[in-house]
């Protein structure tokens, strides 16, 4: 490969995705007709308003034909929801696990030409978790992220046009609602802080996983030769340095990320007033409420995607670490092969004063045999 065009990042996920291409555009097509399809109930919650409220000093005058005919269009679009949703899923998934066995493989293949040292530098907790843990994100972004973020992106836009259709000076409410969220948000997710702080997690985070893989792999070892208080001490070390970081995260993230729930939390409290106010001002009360209600009602329904978006966000920025982690093995410079393949004349294996010791204990001193092919060799 060449590492001069080696892509990193955001780019180097769409590229490992581009491999499935039409099955993503498909889950993607679907993805769009979805956030369309969404957004009709809210259309016939607002018509079936406007009627009850055009009517509301004599209900027997309400069209109950057409309020039915909204009723059936929002539930068909409910069902309509789900199937598409599914299909959508359906796709991604399927491209997703064919992208995963791909990038196994070529990481099991690579591996197979990669020197000795590759290995005695790394424990085979870290490398379990670039092949499992690491590669399981690309996943969670291809299946899920990918329709997940057209439809996050695409139903608010879709939504504030809407609102704008019905009342454009409430719909700058939400507007200056949004901005404010994320002018508080922006601290958390702009710069390089969170680039470093995302780095540092993975750090930490797969330090930790190799610890505890490498503990139970060697409880046997560990146990027969009384090392059990030394490789527990290791492993206690990684999951407090783990916990210290987290913790330490948290406290550093909190007033910001909780100033920004609480802004969207509270969206309600800067519509009312605004709203209240129109009404006073409108010619028409009854015209007027069910754009009142519309806004109550979904006013805030544009804040739950921008939250999934954050939230895919973060996940981004630890699926770049372990993409880098996955591509450091895949650009690997490989051992070569030689002209003239050579073979051993014997299959017996000599030892000559071998010696190995778990930190303290001793256990081979010295020790010389020779393994003969064909037969048992016991140490004793």
């Amino acid at each position: 490969m060449d590492i001069n065009r080696r892509k990193t990042g955001l780019g180097r996920l769409i590229e490992i995705a581009g491999t499935k291409r039409w099955l993503l555009i498909g889950a993607m097509s679907l993805a769009v007709i979805t956030a369309i399809v969404q957004f009709v109930p809210i259309i016939a919650v607002y018509n079936i308003l406007i009627e009850l409220a055009k009517h509301a000093l004599d209900p027997s005058l309400i069209d109950k034909a057409y309020i039915w005919q909204w009723g059936y269009i929002a539930l068909g679009a409910f069902f309509a929801f789900g199937v598409l949703t599914f299909v959508s899923l359906m796709l991604s998934h399927i491209a997703a696990f064919n992208i995963l066995y791909e990038i196994r493989m070529q990481l099991a293949q690579k591996m197979v030409h990669l020197p000795l040292g590759f290995f005695n530098r790394r424990a085979s907790g870290e490398l379990k978790k670039i092949m499992s843990d690491d590669v399981e994100r690309i996943e969670l972004f291809i299946a899920h992220h990918i329709p997940d973020i057209v439809t996050a992106i695409l139903f608010p836009l879709i939504l504030v046009g809407y609102m704008f259709t019905v009342d454009w000076r409430l719909a700058l409410v939400v507007l200056a609602i949004f901005a404010m969220a994320f002018l508080v948000m922006g601290r958390m997710y702009v710069g390089k802080t969170i680039r470093e702080v995302s780095e540092r997690y993975v750090e930490k985070m797969g330090r930790m996983n190799a610890g505890i893989v490498e503990y139970i792999r060697g409880i046997q070892i560990v146990k027969t030769f009384t090392e059990s208080t030394d490789a527990y001490r290791k492993l206690n070390e990684d999951i407090k340095e783990y916990r210290k970081f987290a913790c330490g995260v948290n406290f550093q993230y909190r007033p910001t990320y909780m100033g920004f729930l609480t802004i969207l939390s509270s969206a309600l409290l800067f519509i009312i007033p605004v709203a209240v106010w129109l009404l006073e001002k409108s010619d028409s009360y009854a015209a007027f409420i069910p754009v009142v209600l519309m806004f109550l009602l979904f006013g805030t329904a544009i804040f739950f995607p921008v939250l999934k978006l954050l939230w895919i966000g973060s996940f981004l920025n630890q699926n770049n670490m372990g993409i880098q982690k996955i591509d450091d093995i895949l650009y690997m410079d490989e051992i070569d092969e030689p002209a003239l393949s050579r073979y051993p004349e014997d299959a017996h294996v000599e030892f000559r004063n071998v010696s190995f010791a778990y930190n303290t204990t001793t256990i081979l001193k010295e020790v010389s045999f020779t393994a003969n092919p064909g037969t048992i060799t016991a140490l004793a």
